[in-house]
C-alpha cells in the first residue's frame, strides 16, 4: 500500500477489524510508483495505490484484471503564506496552477509518490495549462520530503489531505493550504487485482477474502468514520466521488 495511506494507521485498522475468515495479509509499503512496479513484477497478490494513470495502463496491458474504487480524498494545492502569485484569489484550480507556472513560482514536488502521480493526472486532463517548466522542482521521493524543502524554502506544491490535518493539528505555518474542493483534486484509492491466470492458487483464496471484505458495508463504516475522533473530521470518504465533484467532507 501507498506510503502516506499506510501512517494515518487506516489500513492496520481495516485489517485488525476484519472477520475471522479472512486471513491477515503481509502489508507491503512503498510509494506509488514503487507499488505498481512491484505488482507488475508479479510480487504481490493485490495492490491498493492511488496511481490514476499507471493503473489505467496496468488495465489496458491486461497486467490488472481489475481495479475497484475503494475510498478517495483529495489532493491540496498549499503555498507560502504571503501566496505571493496570488493563487488564493483565482476562482478554479486550473487557474490556481496557472498562475504559479506563468509566474515561475516555485513548486515543489515529490518523485514516485501518489501526489505526484495525482499531480501528472492533473496535466494530463487539464490539456489548456502551460508546460511545467524548471520551477517544478522534484525534492525527494515521499510528501515528508516535499514539507522539508517548502520549511527551508517557501514553493507551492500538493499534498495529500490527510497530510495537511496532520501538519494544521501541529500548527504548521510554514505553508497554507490554498485551494481544494476541484474534481481535478480528488485522489481515488483502487484496489487492483491480477487476472486468474496470473495469480497463484494456493494464495487466490485468500486474497479473495480480503478483497470481498474490503469492499463490503463493514469496512465502508470504518473508512467514513476514521480519523474522526482524533482530528474532528475523516480523512477518507468510501467509494468513489461523484463524477465532476470534488470530495466533501
Amino acid at each position: 500500500m501507498e506510503a502516506v495511506l499506510a501512517q494515518t494507521g487506516l489500513p492496520k485498522a481495516l485489517i485488525e477489524a476484519a472477520p475471522d475468515a479472512v486471513p491477515e495479509p503481509t502489508l507491503i509499503v512503498d510509494e506509488a510508483q514503487g507499488l505498481i512496479e512491484r505488482f507488475q513484477a508479479g510480487e504481490l497478490d493485490l495492490l491498493l495505490v492511488n496511481d490514476e494513470l499507471r493503473t489505467d495502463e496496468l488495465l489496458k496491458k491486461g497486467i490488472a484484471a481489475g481495479a475497484a474504487p475503494l475510498f478517495h480524498q483529495e489532493v491540496v494545492l498549499v503555498g507560502p503564506p504571503g501566496d505571493p502569485v496570488g493563487v488564493h484569489s483565482e476562482r478554479s484550480l486550473e487557474g490556481a496552477l496557472r498562475a504559479i507556472v506563468t509566474g515561475d513560482a516555485a513548486f515543489f514536488r515529490c518523485g514516485p509518490c501518489g501526489v505526484r502521480a495525482r499531480e501528472e493526472a492533473i496535466f494530463a486532463t487539464a490539456r489548456t495549462l502551460p508546460r511545467r517548466g524548471s520551477p517544478f522542482m522534484e525534492v525527494g521521493r515521499t510528501e515528508a520530503e516535499v514539507v522539508k524543502a517548502m520549511r527551508n524554502s517557501p514553493a507551492y506544491g500538493l499534498l495529500s489531505r490527510p497530510t495537511v490535518i496532520n501538519l494544521m493539528k501541529d500548527q504548521e505555518w510554514s505553508l497554507k493550504p490554498l485551494w481544494s474542493g476541484d474534481a481535478l483534486q480528488v485522489d481515488t484509492y483502487r484496489l487492483v487485482s491480477p487476472p486468474d491466470a496470473k495469480w497463484p492458487e494456493e494464495r487466490r483464496a485468500a486474497a479473495t477474502a480480503l478483497r470481498a471484505y474490503l469492499a463490503s458495508d463493514q469496512a465502508k463504516t470504518l473508512i467514513g468514520g476514521y480519523g474522526r475522533e482524533t482530528f474532528g473530521q475523516p480523512l477518507y470518504r468510501p467509494g468513489a466521488a461523484k463524477l465532476g465533484e470534488g470530495v466533501r467532507f
